[in-house]
């Protein structure tokens, strides 16, 4: 009985920390992706491959994103 108490709770346990543990992986995805586009545009500004005016209105966009998702890391 006591056995069969353990497994459940063990079980239990596990899935709220895989639960909390992918939210957290996805999260720092997402950041480690903007990241690596920010990198991207400042480069592209920098070669000359987009304009200045496209480049600051992509590193806006992506600022925007990268608030929400820190936003959203309350939830």
């Amino acid at each position: 009985m006591k056995l069969l108490i353990v497994a459940v709770l063990l079980v239990a346990g596990s899935a709220v920390v895989a639960v909390v543990g992918r939210r957290v992986v996805r999260r720092h995805r997402w950041v480690r992706r903007l990241e690596l586009s920010e990198l991207g545009v400042e480069a592209g500004v920098a070669e000359g491959r987009l304009a200045a005016a496209t480049g600051e209105a992509l590193m806006q966009h992506l600022e925007g994103l990268r608030r929400e998702c820190s936003r959203s890391a309350g939830d």
